[in-house]
């Protein structure tokens, strides 16, 4: 789950003065429950992707 851990990329031009920069981890800041709405979030808002990650999900993918 990419949320969990930074993703090194180089930081990227944009049109204007924009940039594009790593995404933070959430890994040690939020509880399974937080995370799954986290994700859910992303897949819905910016992948076109159901929001069936729960609790549960984010507890197999850690290996917990």
């Amino acid at each position: 789950m990419i949320a969990l851990r930074i993703v090194p990329r180089p930081e990227r031009s944009l049109a204007g003065d924009e940039r594009m920069q790593a995404m933070p981890a959430f890994g040690d800041l939020l509880s399974d429950e937080e995370m799954a709405e986290l994700v859910n979030y992303l897949r819905v808002r910016w992948g076109g992707r159901p929001s069936d990650v729960d609790a549960d999900r984010v507890r197999e993918v850690l290996g917990e």
